[in-house]
């Protein structure tokens, strides 16, 4: 294990961590490159792994024994993830108006964006749009506000006991 300092804060590397977050960044890959026959199956069958390995990779960095440095982290990861999800989101939006108007020479295709149905799509589903492959930032954010509602009535420490068991049941 190696120490180090991220944001004044002294971490030990875990290295068996790591490892596996390289073995699941691959299977990420290899879920969205068609791979034909039985091999594309089983990268997608062992693929599937990795959402919720990154989701629970997060909650275990989070993780905090008592509630209100736990909530001090939860609202610091939050506001990185809004300003990531909405700065993303607003990049594809300006590059899709640019591309819509250089091909089409009109943007019917981005005004579509922001009919009442697509806006509450947007916010109530994470149904972005312009960044259709960037939903794992929504949802990670999402996951965090959840967090932080629980955390506030007192009963996140239990519930993140039911993670297992709901990743365990998730069928796609």
């Amino acid at each position: 294990e190696r120490a180090s300092s991220i944001h004044g804060e002294n971490i030990k590397r875990i290295h068996s961590i790591d490892f596996m977050r390289i073995i699941m960044a691959f299977l990420v890959v290899t879920i969205h490159f068609p791979f034909a026959g039985k091999a594309g199956q089983v990268f997608i069958t062992y693929g599937k792994v990795a959402v919720p390995f990154f989701f629970m990779v997060c909650g275990y960095f989070l993780f905090r024994e008592y509630s209100k440095e736990m909530m001090t982290r939860l609202v610091k990861q939050a506001k990185r993830m809004l300003l990531l999800y909405v700065t993303s989101n607003l990049f594809y939006f300006a590059f899709f108006t640019l591309y819509e108007r250089i091909t089409e020479g009109n943007l019917n295709g981005i005004t579509a964006c922001f009919t009442r149905k697509a806006l509450i799509d947007f916010l109530l589903y994470n149904l972005s749009p312009f960044t259709e492959h960037l939903w794992f930032l929504g949802s990670l954010l999402y996951a965090l506000v959840i967090m932080i509602v629980l955390n506030k009535v007192g009963i996140l420490k239990k519930v993140m006991f039911t993670g297992p068991a709901l990743i365990a049941a998730y069928d796609d």
